[in-house]
């Protein structure tokens, strides 16, 4: 349960593991140089910094080495794999965040879940280029693939495709 006291303070409440606990133990005492107090926000804050930038290089390959990106006009790919280079451009010129946009004009606010998007689709192209990759959440990305692809080619279930993402509607619809 996360629970806010005042405008920057939350209350965090969980059950943990007797494995998560000796976890906490031993980086409270790993940390004591740092943290003499051991205060258990600030050592969970730490960790959280480091997944996050861990998950952020295996994802979006930020933070990573830059490779040279293959030239624009590159044949087409045998791979899905989106190369590093363009993973990590794409990543920042959207900023970590959906980019679907509603018929108001609204960006989806979704930061979970996103998946690459190809504009032109993969399956038809067989190209990675930064230019035509966007990053959009799952909910957003199957709507994409549906309405390039269809119904029935993609077989999405009729539950994934009535569910709308959540982050893009207003608190009133």
């Amino acid at each position: 349960m996360i629970a806010p006291l005042a405008e920057e303070t939350f209350k965090f409440q969980f059950i943990a593991s007797r494995s998560c606990h000796d976890k906490f133990r031993q980086a409270q005492d790993l940390l004591r140089h740092r943290i003499p107090d051991g205060d258990l926000a600030t050592i969970v804050e730490k960790a959280l910094d480091l997944l996050i930038e861990q998950v952020k290089k295996e994802r979006f390959a930020t933070g990573r080495k830059a490779r040279p990106a293959p030239a624009e006009d590159a044949d087409e790919s045998s791979s899905r794999h989106i190369p590093d280079a363009i993973k990590r451009e794409v990543f920042e010129r959207d900023g970590g965040r959906c980019m679907f946009t509603d018929e108001h004009g609204r960006r989806c606010r979704e930061t979970g879940a996103l998946e690459f998007d190809h504009l032109d689709g993969f399956a038809r192209t067989r190209l990675h280029r930064a230019d035509r990759i966007r990053l959009l959440c799952r909910p957003h990305n199957q709507r994409a693939a549906e309405r390039m692809y269809g119904r029935r080619i993609h077989g999405t279930s009729a539950r994934v495709r009535r569910r709308a993402c959540s982050r893009t509607r207003t608190p009133s619809g």
